[in-house]
């Protein structure tokens, strides 16, 4: 059973983490009208600035559903293991915007 604190925590980490992925989409289909290929980029960024929270608010759902938290190795996996995936989709998305996605130095960089 969650206190009401942790009931309280999680709900917000998922309402955060939902809403997050909802803007993200919005992005990604503005590509469709607009072909420019940094709105895919940005709209996956946007959905993994939620990263961190991801184990939080699938934890609340498995804890609400299931009564079970997710074990320890999970909740460190899904809070780290995208970040860097999803940080270098932002890198990408900046190369295109400031530089035509023609600067292969500034991703090789940070790669």
């Amino acid at each position: 059973m969650l206190s009401p604190n942790e009931f309280i925590e999680g709900l917000f980490s998922l309402l955060f983490v939902i809403a997050n992925i909802i803007n993200g989409i919005a992005i990604i289909l503005r590509y469709f009208k607009y072909k420019e290929k940094a709105f895919i980029y940005v709209g996956i960024s946007l959905s993994g600035v939620g990263c961190p929270w991801w184990p939080s608010a699938i934890s609340f759902l498995t804890n609400v559903v299931f009564n079970q938290p997710l074990p320890v190795q999970v909740y460190f996996f899904l809070g780290n293991a995208f970040a860097p995936i999803l940080t270098f989709a932002w890198i990408i998305a900046v190369n295109v915007l400031l530089f035509d996605g023609k600067n292969r130095i500034f991703l090789i960089i940070f790669a």
